[in-house]
């Protein structure tokens, strides 16, 4: 687990620099590319893999959170921005607190193993919304 969140601290650090020269949306992708090959890594390689897997993991994660609250003024507009950025923050919380208890759940039923099963599925369901969002702005913004 600290490496995951080494590789968050990590990413996070570097994603301002990175950003400044490969833009916006191509940081989202390749974090999202992160995200599925260290979870697919944790699926099908041995456990010795999971150390830089969950390191990559985290690293793709980092861009996320920032990177959407950084848009938002961009994607809603400056004066509906308060309101979007409160409701980013509200479901940043709601997550890290309902997921952990419903796998705890679902593992108990099953097994472990569907952790990076349900990560994948998670990182998946993050890039197509990532990428639905650009397109609807990008639609929004050509009828201005």
């Amino acid at each position: 687990a600290a490496l995951f969140y080494a590789g968050i601290t990590l990413g996070r650090l570097l994603n301002g620099f990175l950003t400044m020269r490969i833009g916006f949306l191509t940081n989202l992708r390749l974090g999202g590319l992160m995200m599925i090959l260290g979870l697919s890594t944790l699926m099908l390689l041995p456990v010795a893999f999971a150390a830089p897997a969950l390191f990559l993991v985290g690293f793709g994660c980092a861009p996320v959170y920032p990177m959407l609250m950084h848009r938002t003024p961009y994607s809603f507009g400056e004066q509906n921005s308060p309101y979007i950025i409160g409701l980013q923050m509200a479901t940043a919380y709601v997550g890290p607190l309902s997921i952990p208890p419903l796998f705890g759940l679902i593992a108990g039923e099953s097994h472990i193993h569907l952790l990076p099963v349900l990560g994948l599925a998670l990182a998946i369901l993050l890039i197509i919304t990532i990428e639905r969002r650009e397109k609807l702005v990008a639609a929004a913004r050509g009828k201005e």
